[in-house]
């Protein structure tokens, strides 16, 4: 029995939104717990996003995947700093929670 796969055409990988990628790209550098190119993406995302003020109707979504990515990099930054030292994991959790903050107020 053959089986015939489904190529993707070109139109159909343009067919992902660019913030897509971004966070795909996003979860596979905190699953490889590479932190650097984390938090380079997270800022990527939110230049993608908020280029535009998002309508009401897109600002729950807009948002929350910001805020579901920013949880992400913060946790697994502080489980970094926590095996590290008390006093920097502290700093990263202020570090962060005002990075939510501004993008919330945005």
């Amino acid at each position: 029995m053959s089986v015939i796969l489904h190529q993707r055409t070109d139109q159909e990988r343009r067919d992902h939104r660019l913030s897509d990628k971004i966070i795909a790209a996003f979860d596979q550098a905190c699953d490889d717990r590479n932190l650097v190119t984390a938090a380079e993406l997270l800022a990527t995302l939110e230049l993608v996003l908020l280029k535009t003020p998002p309508t009401a109707e897109q600002r729950d979504n807009v948002l929350g995947a910001l805020y579901a990515c920013q949880a992400r990099l913060f946790n697994l930054k502080y489980d970094s700093l926590a095996q590290r030292s008390g006093s920097d994991a502290e700093a990263a959790c202020a570090d962060s929670k005002a990075r939510v903050r501004a993008v919330a107020v945005q």
